[in-house]
C-alpha cells in the first residue's frame, strides 16, 4: 500500500511541476525542443512503470486541490499543495517495507544471470577510468 500511496504523492511532484520547469528552463535558455525532450523522457520512464491508477487520482487530487490553493491563495498555494505531496512521498517512501522488494527484479536482473552482482563496496574501491 505504501508504494501505491507513493505514487500517489509523486503524481503532482513530477506533473505539477512540468510547467513550471519548462517556463524555467525557458529562462535559462533552453529551446522548446530540449525542454520537450527532457519532459517526454522522464513522462516515459514513468509510464513504464506500475500503480498507473493511483498516479492518475494523485493527479487528479492534486488539480483539484491546486486549483483551489490556487485560486484562493494564487501561486504560493500551488507551490504549497506541491510541498505537501513531496513530504508526503518523503513519508511513503520510509512506510515501504524493504522485506518486500526484489531487488534483483528492481534493477532489471534476471535470476539466471545474476553471477556478477555488483556491489557499493566494488564501485567505491574501483579507480575510476580516465
Amino acid at each position: 500500500m505504501a508504494l501505491s500511496l507513493l505514487s500517489f504523492s509523486l503524481a503532482d511532484v513530477r506533473d505539477g511541476l512540468g510547467p513550471f520547469l519548462g517556463v524555467y528552463l525557458q529562462g535559462k535558455n533552453w529551446t522548446p525542443d530540449e525542454i520537450g525532450y527532457v519532459m517526454t523522457v522522464g513522462g516515459l520512464a514513468h509510464r513504464l512503470g506500475q500503480n498507473e491508477a493511483w498516479n492518475h487520482f494523485g493527479n487528479f487530487s492534486t488539480a483539484v486541490l491546486g486549483g483551489l490553493a490556487g485560486y484562493y491563495y494564487g501561486i504560493p498555494g500551488v507551490f504549497g499543495v506541491m510541498l505537501v505531496m513531496g513530504l508526503c512521498s518523503v513519508a511513503f517512501v520510509f512506510m515501504i517495507d524493504p522485506g518486500l522488494i526484489d531487488y534483483d527484479t528492481a534493477r532489471g536482473l534476471e535470476k539466471e544471470k545474476m553471477r556478477f552482482r555488483l556491489r557499493l563496496a566494488v564501485c567505491l574501491q574501483t579507480v575510476p577510468l580516465s
